[in-house]
């Protein structure tokens, strides 16, 4: 072997560990990136769900609201002798029914809407 190949065969050998350089450096920026969206996207799926579980719990207590009101419009049915005061009944189970839907309905915070 001459020296001229020897000093070619070393070129290449630092051209080959400068490449293979690159491509770590690359992957590791790909990595990283890929770690930021999977985050990314577990974070957006957190929130769907805590969205989801505040939806359900909205439907519930409306659901609950709406019972508390059938139930109240029933003892007035039954409870009440004259047409004008379970006209009243009724009216006043609906009035606590939206009330209490009002209520879940408000922001947590305390802030208007």
């Amino acid at each position: 072997m001459t020296n001229e190949n020897v000093a070619t065969l070393k070129a290449d050998a630092k051209k080959t560990v400068s490449d293979l350089g690159d491509i770590i450096s690359h992957a590791k920026v790909d990595a990283e990136k890929a770690k930021a969206d999977a985050e990314n996207k577990m974070a957006h799926a957190k929130a769907d769900a805590e969205n989801a579980v505040s939806d359900l719990e909205n439907i519930i207590s409306h659901k609950k609201a709406d019972a508390k009101a059938d139930v109240e419009k029933f003892k007035a049915k039954f409870g009440q002798d004259d047409e004008l005061g379970k006209k009243a009944a009724y009216a006043k189970a609906d009035i606590k029914a939206d009330a209490e839907k009002a209520k879940d309905d408000a922001p947590d915070d305390g802030a208007l809407l």
